[in-house]
């Protein structure tokens, strides 16, 4: 694919979108960061996550980014006092958010990524799709691990019988 602009142009843009991500590393998701750690008007769910984010000018591809962010704070010292202490807090309650929104999010781009490869066109073998998905994200990884091994073959008898 050809670009119909000049060396200078792209260089230009190259340029910008440099800049914007400085600033939004820099500056945007710090901010945010600094705005899920106040106690008032922080999300709670998946909707006012995104409406938090977006509010301000983040995309939630930065998900991880900002999980990172929060995550890290001074390390806690004896001579530390009380107050300093509760200001810094764990945040679990939003970091509990961030994680479950960004595995949320990666299962759901696995799941399209297969529905699409596996089903194609056709809902033949959606059931099997969905629950090959639910398997490797809800399974406990010993039976993961001998499923893949072949140690262990998956076998319904109550669907079996029912036929």
């Amino acid at each position: 694919m050809k670009l119909d602009i000049t060396a200078a142009e792209l260089e230009a843009e190259e340029k910008n979108v440099q800049q914007l991500s400085s600033f939004i590393n820099d500056k945007a998701i710090p901010n945010l960061v600094q705005d899920l750690k106040q106690q008032d008007g922080i999300p709670v769910d998946s909707n006012s996550l995104e409406d938090f984010f977006h509010r301000r000018g983040i995309n939630m591809r930065y998900l991880g980014q900002v999980y990172s962010k929060l995550g890290s704070f001074p390390k806690v010292q004896e001579n530390m006092n009380i107050h300093l202490l509760q200001m810094m807090g764990d945040y679990k309650h939003i970091k509990t958010l961030l994680e479950r929104e960004i595995f949320l999010r990666s299962a759901k781009h696995v799941i399209s990524k297969i529905l699409a490869e596996d089903c194609g066109d056709s809902d033949i073998h959606l059931a099997q799709a969905v629950a090959h998905c639910l398997n490797c994200i809800l399974a406990p990884l010993p039976s993961i691990n001998a499923l893949n091994s072949g140690k262990m073959k998956p076998v319904d008898e109550a669907i079996q019988n029912s036929f």
